[in-house]
C-alpha cells in the first residue's frame, strides 16, 4: 500500500470491507480529510472520492434531488480525477471505481446521455491493469449500458453490450 498511497491506513479505515468505519459521519470526515491533505491525483484522493460519491448516492436515493450535498463540486472533482493520467495500477483502479459511481449518480438524477458516455468508457476499460476483481465494474457497466440501450429501443446495441459483459 505504501507504494501507491500517501496515507495507507486510509484504505483500511475507509475502503476495506469489514475493516472500514461503519459510521457515515466518520467516513465523511475521513474522506474529506483525505481530499484536502492527500496529493492531487493520488490513490488516496480516488478512494476518498469514491467513498464520498457512494455516500452521496445513498443520500440522493433516499432524499431525491433535493439532497443537501455539494454534488456539483464533487462531480467536478471526480471528472478531473477520472480523466487525469495515473501511473500506478491502484490509480487506474480508482479511475474506474470513481467513474462507475459517477454514472450511477447520473442515472439516479436522470442525466442519461452523460451516463451512456462514461458507462461505455468504464465497460471498455481493461480490469487486468489492476486485478480481475475490477471486472465487477466493467461488466456491471456493460450490463447497465445494455439495459439503457434496450429501454431506449436499440436492441442491437443492448445485445452488443450484454455480449461484451459475458
Amino acid at each position: 500500500f505504501s507504494r501507491d498511497y500517501a496515507y495507507p491506513a486510509l484504505v483500511r479505515s475507509m475502503v476495506s470491507n469489514r475493516l472500514r468505519a461503519t459510521s457515515p459521519e466518520l467516513l465523511d470526515d475521513l474522506a474529506k480529510q483525505a481530499l484536502f491533505s492527500a496529493p492531487p491525483g493520488s490513490a488516496d484522493v480516488g478512494a476518498a472520492l469514491s467513498v464520498q460519491l457512494y455516500r452521496c448516492l445513498a443520500v440522493v436515493r433516499q432524499d431525491g434531488e433535493e439532497a443537501a450535498y455539494s454534488l456539483g463540486q464533487l462531480l467536478e472533482a471526480a471528472e478531473t480525477y477520472v480523466f487525469a493520467p495515473h501511473q500506478t495500477p491502484t490509480g487506474y483502479r480508482w479511475r474506474i471505481s470513481v467513474a462507475f459511481v459517477v454514472v450511477l449518480l447520473w442515472l439516479v438524477v436522470g442525466i442519461i446521455a452523460e451516463a451512456r458516455r462514461l458507462f461505455a468508457w468504464v465497460a471498455e476499460s481493461d480490469p487486468a491493469h489492476f486485478s480481475p476483481l475490477l471486472g465487477t465494474k466493467t461488466v456491471g457497466a456493460a450490463v447497465l449500458l445494455g439495459r439503457i440501450e434496450h429501454s431506449g429501443g436499440d436492441v442491437g446495441a443492448a445485445v452488443g453490450w450484454w455480449t461484451r459483459a459475458l
